[in-house]
């Protein structure tokens, strides 16, 4: 992937609600999480030069406004907006007018990435004096890519303007 030289590593604590603490992203609807959720994907399509295009296991299109330059979008974005949707079917009585019914798709798309990636961290067990037995730890440690690195390539490429899906552009990719 055109993004792989700038992709990071870093060691990250997993630690959901612990204390009874929520993150943002654990909170009950409103516009402020939703704004939240959306800043983890919402800014469009990236692009990426002939020779990265080339580099691709799949062939992308050109962009018309810019036939030098191809489109692209990272997996982790839509699978974050696939998470962020399964989240608002959730809430109903929140997200009244929401007429998105993808949600099927998003689980399997889902399904496949966590599949793919398959996270080998361990997770550990102890003998909970307060609950006098064996319990699982929430608080397990990771070795993550550093998502605001991929986050920050992927916005410096971003696409400028509607990307015109009705346009053929000579060279691109074609399907049936």
């Amino acid at each position: 992937a055109p993004v792989q030289n700038h992709v990071r590593y870093k060691t990250v604590v997993f630690d959901p609600s612990a204390n009874g603490r929520k993150t943002i992203y654990m909170e009950d609807p409103s516009p402020r999480v939703d704004r939240e959720w959306e800043d983890l994907y919402d800014f469009g399509l990236s692009w990426i030069t002939a020779a990265e295009a080339a580099q691709l296991p799949n062939a992308t299109s050109r962009l018309p406004a810019d036939p030098s330059h191809y489109v692209t979008g990272l997996e982790v974005f839509h699978q974050l907006y696939c998470l962020n949707l399964i989240r608002r079917k959730l809430n109903p009585d929140y997200y009244v007018n929401d007429t998105d019914v993808r949600a099927d798709h998003c689980i399997d798309q889902l399904r496949q990435a966590l599949m793919c990636s398959a996270d080998t961290a361990t997770i550990p067990w102890s003998w909970s004096k307060s609950q006098e037995r064996t319990i699982a730890s929430a608080r397990t440690t990771h070795t993550c890519k550093d998502f605001d690195a991929i986050r920050t390539w992927a916005r410096s490429r971003h696409v400028v303007g509607d990307f015109d899906k009705n346009t053929y552009v000579e060279g691109g990719a074609v399907s049936d």
